[in-house]
């Protein structure tokens, strides 16, 4: 059975592809020291998981979604709207929920009177341009990792791609396993 987003405009489809393309930009620009502005594209895939989600807890929503135009997409499908949507029928499945795209607006999106550019080192100094520091390498690959799965599992099950999806979410067991503090 074709895939719900797909048909004759291959929706499903071009989300993966934009969620690829953010995921492989996203990480040359870790490997650079650019964390901040990688942080920015790991942003985009949250909101690109929120909508894929959207399609599987409210089908109704998603068909609107599909046939609004630009004024509607934007007064009733902003990225705030899709969350609630999401998190009124199954919280549990939202990695992007309000708090993680709140912060990461405010700390690699949104201009504020405290951004500093590139600040993930331990002695507090900013940097321009790319540098490596380990804190903002690891942060920055965790969400990352992190994003791209929740967003993974809902496309390999759309495609029917069972073997990936078992894959992922045994490897998601297996680091919730490893992550657990010993009692």
């Amino acid at each position: 059975m074709p895939p719900p987003m797909s048909g004759g405009i291959h929706v499903l489809e071009a989300l993966a592809g934009r969620t690829y393309n953010l995921g492989c930009a996203a990480y040359i620009l870790i490997c650079r020291g650019f964390y901040d502005e990688s942080m920015n594209l790991v942003r985009s895939i949250g909101e690109i998981s929120n909508l894929i989600f959207l399609s599987v807890v409210d089908k109704q929503s998603l068909r609107r979604w599909l046939a609004a135009d630009r004024k509607t997409r934007l007064k009733e499908f902003s990225p705030a709207r899709i969350r609630k949507l999401v998190d009124k029928e199954a919280p549990s499945l939202m990695y992007a929920d309000r708090d993680w795209y709140s912060r990461f607006c405010e700390q690699y999106t949104h201009v504020t009177p405290s951004t500093k550019p590139n600040l993930h080192n331990n002695e507090g100094m900013p940097h321009v341009g790319g540098v490596l520091q380990p804190a903002g390498l690891a942060v920055s690959l965790s969400e990352l990792a992190t994003v791209l799965a929740f967003v993974a599992l809902p496309i390999c099950r759309y495609f029917d791609f069972a073997d990936l999806t078992d894959a992922l979410g045994n490897e998601m067991d297996s680091n919730d396993s490893r992550a657990e503090p010993a009692s």
